[in-house]
């Protein structure tokens, strides 16, 4: 069975690249992508456009993006027992110490520094999803 991914990314090229990152590392996938964190939001409730939209087994969670940042949008999912348990992966280019640390404490269940390199990108999400997509035992949607 596929795992559906939830990837809040606000850049375009982002998107692109962790879309052909996990294709060629051949994990079986289905990816919905937000735009930004209110998006994000409103698809995991369902709300409006989304209301027939599929619960997602993991979110990859972008940390610095316009209208709802994923402070906010880890606020939000851990205070709704309904999203307690949803795996948040934050993949951001951040290595502030500060956002690492906020994100922890807000929640996340790991936090992953995006390379700029398209090789270590690469090695990144082929990590990402051995463990996530592969090894771990996700709680039910």
């Amino acid at each position: 069975m596929a795992r559906r991914i939830l990837l809040v990314e606000d850049r375009p090229q982002d998107v692109r690249l962790t879309k052909r990152a996990i294709k060629k590392a051949g994990y079986a996938v289905e990816m919905d992508v937000a735009e930004n964190g209110q998006e994000a939001l409103d698809r995991l409730r369902q709300i409006g456009d989304y209301s027939t939209t599929e619960p997602p087994d993991l979110m990859l969670l972008d940390w610095m993006m316009p209208l709802v940042n994923g402070q906010e949008v880890l606020q939000e999912l851990r205070k709704d027992p309904k999203f307690r348990r949803l795996p948040i992966v934050v993949l951001t280019t951040s290595r502030s110490e500060g956002d690492v640390a906020t994100a922890y404490n807000e929640g996340c269940n790991a936090y992953l520094h995006k390379p700029v390199n398209p090789d270590e990108f690469q090695k990144t999400i082929e990590a990402l999803g051995l463990f996530w997509l592969e090894k771990a035992l996700l709680p039910p949607r």
